[in-house]
């Protein structure tokens, strides 16, 4: 193989061509033949890469195209020439033949070419449309947590409003509630009062005798229903209040009874008793009603006048 225009050296050197060593060791063969194993698995590595790491598929296939031409190269300028030396037809080359064969390693380069690059460029297409697609599910996705945000937000305002509404609504009713308390309250104590029997504090009966102590001696009687317990106790506590005021009560000892008047208390004033017992009759009539005793009215009638005339006659009927 020694002074070989292709670039074979003699024993113990090394053919050299492009990025290639070759030791005179390795047959032409063998090295052909793993140069044809590291091609397949630069075409192999782009056929794997393409869609998910196009920089490496685009690395791998720019060796394999570099590889595959050098190919080209290595058979016109290295195996044709020693082939023809071997054989005795140097002299003798079948040109047409040899451009033929190039020709159609030329067009198998030409054509794998193409779809390796209509590969890669489908990919880079389909790359493409992944990223705008994912550019699209992210402004999509922005768009739904935004609206979810606002209806959120939307939802929490419902809520405090109609919350707020039926605080208004619980403080109303709580109102009415009140109300209702109240008056309950009031109709109890008015039941209370309705139901306690008729009665005049230490505090009336001393208003009273005041009003009634320039009317001194004035001659009275009581008459009320008998078997009445309400009426007879009340008609006690008007006696006392009088008597404790300089008035007489009965002085005649008569004994009468309340019959026909349904309720309330009427201040009697003798017809022959004169201004006096009038003047009498009305301050009691208005003493009474200065301390709330109900349906308390004034009456004139004929009394009795022997032994003692009776200038007032007051009638305790039942309590309202």
């Amino acid at each position: 193989m020694c002074g070989l225009s292709s670039g074979v050296q003699s024993q113990g050197q090394l053919i050299n061509f492009g990025r290639i060593q070759l030791s005179e060791q390795k047959t032409i063969t063998t090295f052909y033949e793993e140069d044809h194993d590291r091609l397949d698995e630069l075409f192999k590595t782009f056929q794997a890469s393409k869609q998910s790491d196009f920089a490496k598929a685009k690395e791998a296939f720019k060796e394999f195209k570099v590889g595959l031409q050098r190919h080209i190269v290595w058979e016109e300028e290295l195996l044709f020439p020693i082939w023809e030396e071997k054989t005795g037809m140097d002299n003798v080359l079948d040109i047409q033949s040899i451009t033929e064969e190039i020709q159609r390693l030329s067009q198998s380069v030409a054509w794998w070419n193409k779809w390796v690059i209509g590969g890669m460029a489908a990919t880079a297409i389909a790359a493409s449309v992944l990223v705008i697609a994912q550019m699209m599910v992210n402004r999509e996705a922005k768009s739904l947590s935004e609206a979810q945000e606002r209806f959120l937000k939307l939802k929490d305002e419902k809520l405090s409003k109609e919350l707020s509404d039926k605080g208004v609504l619980i403080a109303e009713a709580n109102e009415r509630a009140a109300n209702a308390d109240k008056k309950a309250a009031e109709a109890q104590l008015e039941l209370a009062k309705f139901k306690a029997p008729r009665t005049l504090t230490d505090e009336q009966r001393e208003r009273i005798t005041r009003k009634l102590k320039p009317f001194l001696s004035t001659t009275f009687e009581v008459v009320t229903y008998s078997g009445e317990p309400e009426p007879i106790t009340f008609s006690n506590v008007i006696v006392e209040t009088l008597v404790k005021a300089g008035w007489v009560f009965n002085p005649n000892n008569s004994h009468g009874h309340l019959m026909g008047l349904a309720s309330g208390v009427v201040v009697v004033i003798g017809r022959e008793a004169g201004s006096n017992a009038g003047k009498a009759g009305a301050a009691l009539l208005e003493a009474l009603r200065a301390e709330g005793v109900a349906e308390t009215k004034l009456g004139h009638d004929s009394l009795q006048i022997n032994p003692t005339p009776i200038a007032i006659k007051i009638q305790v009927a039942k309590k309202p």
